[in-house]
């Protein structure tokens, strides 16, 4: 039996908190947060200087722009860890899990192939892809040092803007469709159903 949006809902929240916990506790060991916040003041500073008009639209563009660069390079250590953790936690775990995460375990479903052959990582992967923002998160950390800071800050705008809207359309899709696919759901031939086990 295909499980409902609720189930997948509470399943991902609880591994969602359990990898923000992961994350917190690692990132704060690597993380300056000096330069952090000498950035985001510089950000808030930008920004009051634009809503009061003492800064063209262009000028905002080029110097935000190039804050957030320098943000994203500030945390390409934390990028990496968020990239790994989700390998591990969305794709090995479940691989080796018979298709369940802990919040997938708890909740009792499972991430399972349509034609019932065993998942394999590839499929795992691909779930993966856009679900949990790895292609994002890939692409923007490859392109960090690669691209000038406006093209960066214009490319992964972009980027996040689609991930948005194909987790969006995921969501509403797994709420709405009789079968209760996402996208990424259809996208691999796999389902979350019920474990009986």
């Amino acid at each position: 039996m295909t499980a409902n949006f609720s189930k997948r809902f509470l399943a991902y929240i609880i591994d969602l908190a359990l990898l923000v916990l992961f994350l917190a506790v690692t990132s704060s060991v690597i993380l300056n947060m000096d330069n952090q916040k000498v950035l985001n003041n510089e950000l808030r500073t930008i920004e009051n200087q634009f809503l009061e008009e003492k800064i063209s639209t262009k000028s905002y563009l080029n110097q935000v722009s190039n804050i957030y660069h320098e943000i994203d390079k500030e945390r390409v250590m934390v990028s990496i860890l968020n990239i790994v953790y989700i390998l591990i936690y969305f794709i090995v775990l479940p691989f080796y899990n018979n298709g369940k995460t802990y919040g997938k375990k708890l909740i009792g479903i499972k991430v399972v192939r349509e034609d019932e052959n065993d998942l394999t990582l590839n499929d795992l992967i691909y779930r993966n892809l856009f679900i949990n923002g790895l292609g994002y998160m890939l692409i923007c950390l490859s392109l960090v040092y690669l691209i000038p800071s406006l093209y960066y800050f214009i490319t992964s705008s972009i980027l996040s803007f689609i991930q948005i809207v194909l987790v969006f359309t995921s969501v509403f899709m797994i709420s709405y469709k009789h079968d209760k696919k996402g996208l990424h759901d259809l996208w691999t031939k796999t389902k979350v159903v019920i474990d009986k086990k």
